[in-house]
């Protein structure tokens, strides 16, 4: 839908309705809108607008994809997520859910009161009965211009595997992702991985099963950080031809150090 720009007006002169917004609905996708700026049209397109405003929720959402809507800064809150798909558009509707407020206690059912805060501080996330997007588990994002901010990879305490492919900036890596059981990180010009940041947030990856490095054309050598990867049980790092000889079987110049592997796939 090459023309829209929002998909509903306003309720009530200018102010939202209360809670009850779409409350069933539990998949939402979004693709293919390159003029979509959000869900309801108002006088500026700024999420300072929200500010002391009670912003309705999808209470029961849990699987959200959204493609190629660059234009996009603006959503309902979805802080209930399971399942996360972001593709060539902007993480403000990402950062709005991050910077709620949840009152008191609050659950899908009887979710009550949601304000949009004028700060994002992990002090504020962490005074609140709800952290936002807590429950989230999968999460996969594509061609990104934007890095990820600093508060999602605090909350992100229920991830067990993300996907990062063609994005810019570094790793989003965090000593709190100790429920993160799966990494790919996929076709970026951008990753090098000789300079991975603090070393201690490879270490808080105390759940890492799989790690995979595919089509990564700058990494020149693994991070120091893997090290403390104790879980791992499978690495995968593809289209590397040059770490493939050195692997050769009995005769690569890196053999000694893999030949103890129970099972090798080299190509």
């Amino acid at each position: 839908m090459n023309d829209l720009e929002y998909i509903s007006e306003r309720e009530n002169n200018g102010e939202f309705s209360d809670s009850s917004f779409l409350p069933s609905l539990e998949q939402l996708t979004i693709k293919f809108c390159p003029n979509l700026k959000g869900w309801w049209q108002r006088q500026r397109d700024s999420v300072e607008e929200f500010h002391n405003h009670s912003l309705p929720s999808f209470p029961h959402l849990s699987n959200l994809l959204i493609r190629y809507c660059r234009k996009l800064i603006s959503l309902p809150l979805f802080p209930y997520l399971e399942k996360l798909e972001l593709a060539n558009c902007s993480l403000k509707p990402l950062e709005q859910t991050l910077r709620m407020e949840v009152i008191k206690t609050a659950t899908p059912k009887n979710l009550t009161s949601i304000a949009a805060t004028s700060t994002s501080s992990s002090s504020t996330l962490a005074a609140s009965s709800f952290i936002p997007l807590s429950k989230l588990k999968s999460m996969s994002i594509w061609h990104m211009e934007e890095t990820l901010p600093k508060e999602l990879k605090c909350n992100l305490i229920s991830l067990q595997d993300l996907k990062i492919g063609n994005c810019c900036g570094p790793l989003p890596l965090s000593r709190h992702l100790t429920a993160l059981q799966n990494l790919r990180v996929i076709g970026s010009k951008e990753v090098d991985l000789t300079n991975d940041g603090d070393e201690m947030e490879w270490h808080g990856l105390q759940s890492l099963r799989l790690l995979r490095f595919s089509y990564l054309p700058n990494l020149a050598t693994l991070p120091v950080g893997i090290q403390h990867l104790s879980s791992l049980q499978t690495l995968e790092i593809v289209q590397c031809p040059i770490l493939s000889k050195r692997c050769e079987r009995e005769a690569g110049e890196d053999w000694s150090k893999i030949a103890h592997i129970p099972n090798l796939d080299i190509r």
